[in-house]
């Protein structure tokens, strides 16, 4: 095998017959089983063959360069660039294990687990070992404009009607949430995708071309469900349904990280120690704490808030207007944090790893991995981790 899809077959060594080959990329690697015969190469490119002479290509949708191929006795594996792994139980059809691009969130919903990352990358799974990847599909906005009125605006008057595609499937995605029964992932340029079932996605309007960093869903002090996303420049959107959202004045202009909510409130962090809280998501309350470094989380649970971010800086709040630093001994950068019944966990940058039954007492766990941890949730008795190089761990 090698390039251009070329294959070679031989019964003893010395004769060589060229096979005919469905590829086109450089094969690289090869395994051979009693059953089956698998090779694989650039460009996420594998076959199969159950006799050397007949190949086709398998169903696979990735552009990995595949160094590896394996066969545990039940599933075959493929190991490629960037941590990327895929599993397969006939060689033809095969789903991700580790998609080996950047993961930055995850949720549980309805007895399942997303997780998102670069390039508008979205993967689902039942069990947390095998993913699959979802589709988002773009929208066509129609604007009607004049030749005085150069900018697009949607439902503005005019003459003539332009149609534009916008879609997220080109965003880097970094917040992801669930409610009501819908996903909802933000990310660069204003990016939005809502979904039902978390397997077909659409791509939202909004009127931001901000990077969204987070969305959370709550409940407002009307008693209603909304999402609410933020992201930079202090950029606050909402939603009652996933799919029309509205941009909100948040009063400052500092990177917002991070949003969640609990006990009726709506709390927001970001660059320099900004706080922000909210009953309903729409208006906003400014918190600065003094000399604060970025923060890059924050999360509620058994009554407590807590924020946390650069060098293992931490805050809690009872109410989530007064804050307390905390002297944690935690050095590393903080990313994410999660809780599930009277747990609290924390990670980030290189694998770091704790846990705290108070928010205040953190013992460090070891995670495994030395890559960024950038997401914890919760779901069906285990957590799940994601982050860097696609990498998916989960914590019992």
């Amino acid at each position: 095998m090698g390039f251009d899809g070329t294959i070679l077959t031989s019964t003893d060594g010395l004769k060589w017959v060229k096979r005919d080959s469905p590829a086109t990329n450089t094969l690289l690697t090869c395994l051979v089983t009693p059953d089956l015969l698998l090779v694989g190469g650039t460009g996420g490119t594998i076959l199969s063959s159950t006799d050397g002479k007949n190949w086709e290509l398998a169903s696979i949708k990735s552009s990995a360069r595949w160094t590896g191929l394996a066969f545990n006795g039940k599933n075959y594996l493929a190991l490629g660039n960037g941590g990327a792994l895929w599993i397969s139980s006939d060689g033809r059809s095969w789903n991700a294990v580790v998609a080996g691009s950047d993961l930055y969130a995850c949720g549980f919903g309805d007895g399942y687990w997303i997780a998102v990352g670069d390039s508008g990358l979205i993967l689902n799974s039942r069990d947390g070992l095998i993913w699959s990847p979802s589709t988002i599909q773009p929208t066509v906005i129609y604007y009607q404009t004049t030749p005085t009125t150069p900018s697009l605006s949607p439902g503005s008057r005019g003459s003539k009607v332009t149609a534009v595609t916008v879609s997220a499937a080109s965003s880097f995605l970094r917040g992801l949430a669930y409610g009501n029964g819908c996903w909802v992932a933000v990310g660069s340029a204003g990016g939005v995708a809502s979904s039902g079932d978390g397997t077909s996605w659409i791509t939202r309007v909004t009127d931001t071309t901000a990077f969204l960093r987070a969305v959370t869903y709550g409940v407002d002090d009307y008693g209603q469900g909304i999402f609410v996303a933020v992201g930079d420049g202090g950029t606050i959107l909402t939603s009652y349904d996933g799919a029309s959202w509205k941009s909100h004045s948040s009063g400052t202009d500092a990177n917002l990280w991070a949003v969640t909510s609990g006990n009726g409130l709506f709390v927001a962090v970001g660059d320099s120690g900004t706080i922000l809280t909210s009953t309903d998501g729409i208006r906003w309350n400014r918190i600065s704490l003094v000399q604060a470094p970025d923060l890059r989380t924050v999360i509620f649970g058994n009554g407590l808030w807590i924020a946390a971010g650069e060098k293992g800086a931490l805050y809690t709040s009872s109410d989530g207007t007064n804050w307390t630093a905390i002297s944690s001994g935690i050095s590393a950068d903080i990313l994410t944090l999660g809780y599930h019944d009277g747990l609290f966990l924390a990670a980030g940058r290189d694998g770091a790893l704790f846990s705290s039954k108070d928010g205040t007492e953190w013992e460090a766990l070891s995670s495994g991995t030395t890559f960024d941890i950038n997401s914890l949730c919760y779901g069906g008795n285990t957590w799940l981790a994601v982050g860097d190089r696609g990498q998916v761990l989960l914590l019992k």
